[in-house]
């Protein structure tokens, strides 16, 4: 079974680009602290595909979390007759881990749908016998 799980940040802002088939690959970089040793910090190199690597693209900017599942790939190429070796993440899934930012403050928008957030808790004081 091949299968990684990884919550950390992004380093920068994803590049989108098309294939010539037309398929959006969005690459990027996600950091990771250690669980053990705070000081120590992972780098994972992501590649998404399709309609993920356009979400990707246009909801995440550099330093916002995100959750991934993917798959690990090793590539071997080679670079004026040096072979290399790359390590990547290609996603399947990705979950959104930043609070969407919104302008009223939660104080605020409980006013807005029941009046003064005082007179809404005194009213369910009210109501239940405990």
């Amino acid at each position: 079974m091949n299968c990684i799980n990884i919550i950390g940040r992004l380093t920068k802002d994803p590049e989108l680009k098309f294939g010539q088939s037309g398929t959006a690959v969005a690459r990027f970089t996600v950091a990771v602290a250690r669980k053990m040793d705070k000081d120590k910090t992972d780098f994972f190199n992501c590649v998404a595909f399709k309609k993920t690597a356009e979400v990707i693209s246009e909801y995440f900017k550099k330093g916002n979390q995100i959750g991934i599942t993917g798959n690990v790939q090793i590539n071997e190429y080679e670079v004026n007759g040096e072979k290399k070796k790359s390590v990547d993440v290609f996603v399947e899934s990705i979950t959104f881990l930043d609070k969407k930012k919104t302008e009223k403050t939660d104080d605020e928008s409980i006013k807005d749908m029941f009046g003064d957030k005082e007179d809404f808790n005194n009213d369910l004081d009210d109501t239940f016998p405990f």
